[in-house]
């Protein structure tokens, strides 16, 4: 039987980790594109809904990834009420200028820590009346 993530010992980069996969999932995200977004291994993804580890070393890149997508739930959780929109925003294509059409899920699957920065940044402008 699983555990509770906060009853079962896991260090804040473990249950930070798992938060942000959750999140993603989600957002209807593949492994492929949680993996390349939060820049860890597909075995490290495994293990993590597994909730199989304890603790887990991350590096600072990885853990600004998980800080991002953090973020970006909690400004889409402000400017979204409705679930559609909360969790199928980052599916749709978008006309802003910097994603061009694209879904910011494929912007931020790119693997690259600047889109996925930028993504947030953007979002986090949402709040504010910018975009």
């Amino acid at each position: 039987m699983k555990n509770n993530l906060a009853a079962s010992g896991q260090d804040s980069e473990a249950i930070g980790l798992c938060t942000a996969i959750k999140i993603m999932e989600r957002w209807g995200a593949t492994h492929q594109q949680i993996s390349m977004t939060l820049g860890v291994s597909r075995q490290v993804l495994k293990r993590a809904k597994d909730v199989q580890f304890e603790t887990i070393a991350l590096e600072s890149e990885q853990l600004g990834r998980i800080t991002c997508i953090l973020n970006m739930h909690a400004a889409l959780r402000v400017l979204f009420e409705n679930p559609v929109n909360l969790y199928g925003f980052v599916t749709m294509p978008n006309g802003n200028k910097f994603f061009d059409g694209r879904r910011p899920l494929d912007v931020i699957a790119d693997g690259s820590f600047a889109s996925l920065y930028e993504t947030s940044r953007r979002l986090d402008g949402m709040l504010h009346g910018g975009w």
